[in-house]
C-alpha cells in the first residue's frame, strides 16, 4: 500500500489474504490480496486513520478492527463492498466490541469487547439469525448452444446470496469460482440427439438451494462433407 510493512493474518479457500499494511501516509490499514489479479486493496477505516483485517471466510466476508472519527477502536464486518461497525448489529448498551478476530462459513464471528455492566473485556461468539433465504441465479450462459456428442461446452453461471454461494452444480457437475459470484466449468455432452435442458443447482452454506432449468441446448449430428476435385 506504499509503506514498508505488510502482515497477513488469514486466508480463505480461494487464496484471498487479509491483514494489515503501512500505507503511503504511514498509517496501518487493513488490506485484502486477490491472487487472481495479484493486486492488494486497502480496506479503509470507520472514519479514523487505522484498521486491520483479521479474518475472511470462503464467502469473502471479512472482519477486523478500525478506528472511528473519534479515534475509538471498533470491530467491523465487510460484506460485499460495505463496511459496517459490528456494534450496530448487536443490542445497544450491552457491550462495546473493539475487535473482530475471525469468521467462519456459517457467518459466526469471534469478537472481543468491554461488558458495559462490569467494565471487563470479554470474548464473544456472535451468531447471525438462521439463514432461510435461497440463493439467486442472476444469469446462465453456454457457449455455444448447439453441441455434438462429445463436445465440452463452457458454462457460466452468475449467482448471489445474502451470505454467499457455497456451490454451483450443472447437471450434477460442480463449477469453480474465484469470487463465489461467477462460476464456470465445462460439461461433456453425452445425451442423444435433440433438444435438452440443463439443470443448474445453486446452494449456500445453510443448505438453501435454488434450481433453474431454463438453459436449453441442442445436440446435433455432425455431418462431414468431402469435396471432390
Amino acid at each position: 500500500l506504499g509503506g514498508n510493512m505488510s502482515k497477513g493474518y488469514a486466508i480463505n479457500d480461494s487464496g484471498m489474504v487479509v491483514g494489515e499494511s503501512i500505507n503511503i501516509y504511514g498509517n496501518t490499514s487493513g488490506f485484502t490480496y486477490d491472487p487472481a489479479s495479484g493486486a492488494m486493496y486497502e480496506l479503509g477505516t470507520l472514519g479514523g486513520t487505522t484498521s486491520r483485517a483479521n479474518g475472511i471466510n470462503d464467502d469473502f466476508v471479512m472482519v477486523g478492527q478500525a478506528t472511528t472519527a473519534a479515534m475509538e477502536q471498533r470491530a467491523f464486518v465487510i460484506r460485499g463492498s460495505g463496511k459496517e461497525d459490528l456494534n450496530n448489529l448487536i443490542p445497544a448498551g450491552t457491550i462495546t466490541l473493539s475487535t473482530a478476530h475471525a469468521i467462519n462459513n456459517l457467518g459466526q464471528i469471534v469478537a472481543s469487547g468491554v461488558d458495559s455492566s462490569t467494565g471487563k473485556t470479554r470474548v464473544y461468539l456472535l451468531t447471525p439469525p438462521p439463514d432461510t433465504s435461497a440463493p439467486v441465479i442472476d444469469g446462465v450462459y453456454a457457449s455455444p448452444n448447439l453441441f455434438a456428442i462429445g463436445d465440452t461446452p463452457e458454462i457460466l453461471v452468475m449467482a448471489s446470496d445474502n451470505r454467499g454461494v457455497a456451490q454451483v452444480l450443472v447437471d450434477g457437475v460442480p463449477l469453480s469460482s474465484y469470487d463465489h459470484r461467477y462460476w464456470t466449468g465445462r460439461l461433456t455432452v453425452t445425451q442423444p440427439l435433440g433438444i435438452k435442458n440443463i439443470t443448474i443447482s445453486v446452494s449456500d452454506h445453510a443448505g438453501n438451494v435454488t434450481t433453474d432449468t431454463s438453459l436449453v441446448y441442442e445436440v446435433a449430428r455432425v455431418v462431414f462433407i468431402v469435396a471432390k476435385n
